[in-house]
């Protein structure tokens, strides 16, 4: 989703069109979206819509991330809270299709223990197998 923003619009980094002492080398290219923003928000709010345990940790990581981003002169605010929008708005995009495809996938993965289970080589990489190995170890 990134690159194709990057694609159809640019938009100058705060050391190109400001005076901003640099504190990592960076290319001029576009600054918004954070790609950096867009990477751990992603995590964040994927975390977040699943509600696990650590999505608080998560979230603060991912805000720091962000304002270290704009810190180090390579990105604007709105390229960060631009990254937290597009990366929630992803995530629950995700979510909501992977509760409706969860039947499909079960039912991929039931064909593919079907025909591993008839390849001798093969056969200690079914799932019942991996589990049992993990279960045991």
């Amino acid at each position: 989703m990134n690159e194709v923003i990057h694609l159809v619009y640019y938009h100058p980094r705060p050391f190109v069109t400001h005076h901003v002492h640099k504190l990592i080398p960076h290319p001029a290219n576009s600054s918004f979206v954070s790609d950096h923003s867009i990477l751990v928000f992603s995590a964040a709010w994927i975390m977040w819509l699943r509600k696990n345990k650590w999505r608080s940790i998560i979230f603060i990581w991912a805000v720091i991330s962000g304002l270290s981003r704009i810190y180090v002169g390579v990105h604007y605010p709105a390229d960060v809270l631009g990254g937290m929008v597009i990366a929630g708005a992803i995530g629950c995009f995700i979510i909501y299709v992977s509760a409706k495809t969860a039947p499909l996938i079960q039912r991929l993965f039931w064909i593919h223990d079907l025909i591993i289970k008839r390849i001798p080589f093969l056969s200690p990489y079914t799932h019942e197998q991996i589990s049992k190995k993990n279960h045991s170890a």
